[in-house]
């Protein structure tokens, strides 16, 4: 995959539409897999701390639910995504609900997609 195929993969938004991650040239990205009904589940609140530090100097943090193992992150992605904005106020980008095997398939190609985000 070249970097410029990398900028055409497209993930499905908290409302299941597809986006772009050529939306995000040019941003630093910290990519997170996360569940609401897990241990770590709090570190909503720091990520939304880093968020609201970072995000004028470039910084996105794109969340990725996954309730894959022991079905930590129950309920359709509207519930999950009301859940993070009452209990941690998060305004990050989230994304759909996937499965853990697209994470690894992303991280194939993530070496090529940040050297085309950070070097434009």
């Amino acid at each position: 995959m070249t970097e410029n195929e990398s900028l055409r993969i497209s993930v499905k938004g908290e409302n299941e539409q597809p986006v772009s991650l050529a939306d995000y040239k040019g941003k630093m990205l910290l990519i997170v897999n996360t569940a609401t009904k897990c241990g770590f589940t709090p570190q909503y609140e720091g990520l939304q701390k880093l968020y609201e530090n970072y995000q004028s100097a470039g910084l996105e943090i794109l969340d990725f639910l996954c309730g894959q193992f022991a079905y930590q992150a129950p309920g359709a992605n509207e519930e999950i995504n009301q859940f993070c904005s009452l209990h941690y106020h998060t305004t990050f980008p989230r994304f759909a609900k996937i499965q853990q095997w697209r994470i690894f398939r992303a991280a194939l190609h993530i070496e090529a997609l940040l050297k085309q985000l950070i070097d434009g």
